[in-house]
């Protein structure tokens, strides 16, 4: 049995089900395409490759990709019940399992709107409603200098991996911008939690001696701020820290607040 001439029906029918007659032109003529083939298999594989990328938003979870996996996988299913139970060979039953499939990844909210980027009229064809996406005003993320009288302390730990190396960096400045006090520390295997309550404690156990306070502590990590707002317990290195803050803070006036990463750039490159 020759199964070129089954996925390039199948090319077509599933393009006749999905859109309109305008928008189908492409997949007719690859219908036509591989209905005049005289070779097999690499000529499968090329029209695959050609179905994928006359879209030009292709990518591995693309509907065309989808598609082209669906059509041969189920020609093949066909293709083998038709052979060994003698059933007769059916593009029907291809084009409804590769609907269905279509259908149960949509159901499950796998599938989605990008996915359907450049053939989105097709999955409203085929009834499946996307929610519209929320294009979000561009926020400007910038220092800003801390009131009068107080200091600054931008902090920043990470881990390669996690857990991993991991390294502290801080900076505190005054009013004016002026860097008053800068430190980096190794901190050997660790996580990223520990590595950011590490850059704090050791920010704060600096500033005490120096006098730099009250003090601002601006971190981008939110699940620090949790922890020290919360005063959650957890594993002892955590809760350890924790507690080494809290009695600082007991001292000194500190205020803990959140800040986009993009605008502790200073601290990320020490």
């Amino acid at each position: 049995m020759d199964t070129r001439g089954y996925v390039g029906w199948a090319y077509w029918r599933f393009g006749g089900e999905m859109g309109s007659a305008e928008g189908n032109r492409l997949i007719v003529r690859i219908g036509c395409f591989i209905l005049s083939l005289n070779c097999k298999g690499r000529d499968l594989i090329h029209l695959v490759h050609f179905w994928r990328y006359s879209s030009p938003f292709h990518s591995d979870l693309h509907v065309h990709t989808l598609v082209s996996f669906f059509i041969l996988r189920f020609t093949w299913t066909q293709w083998n019940v038709a052979k060994y139970d003698g059933v007769q060979f059916s593009t029907n039953s291809i084009i409804f399992e590769v609907q269905r499939h279509l259908r149960t990844l949509y159901a499950t909210q796998i599938l989605t709107s990008t996915q359907w980027k450049g053939d989105l009229h097709r999955a409203v064809a085929m009834d499946f409603v996307f929610r519209p996406t929320v294009h979000r005003a561009p926020r400007v993320v910038c220092w800003a200098t801390p009131s009068p009288t107080w200091f600054k302390l931008y902090s920043d730990g990470s881990s390669l991996w996690n857990p991993g190396l991991g390294g502290a960096a801080g900076i505190i400045r005054d009013v004016d911008g002026q860097v008053r006090l800068a430190y980096q520390y190794a901190l050997g295997t660790t996580t990223s939690v520990i590595t950011e309550l590490t850059v704090v404690w050791r920010g704060l156990e600096l500033a005490l001696p120096h006098g730099l306070a009250p003090i601002v502590i601006e971190v981008d990590e939110k699940t620090v701020i949790q922890l020290l707002q919360s005063l959650a317990s957890g594993k002892w290195e955590v809760q350890h820290l924790i507690m080494r803050i809290v009695q600082i803070q007991q001292v000194l006036w500190v205020d803990v607040r959140h800040i986009f990463r993009e605008a502790n750039g200073a601290v990320i490159i020490l």
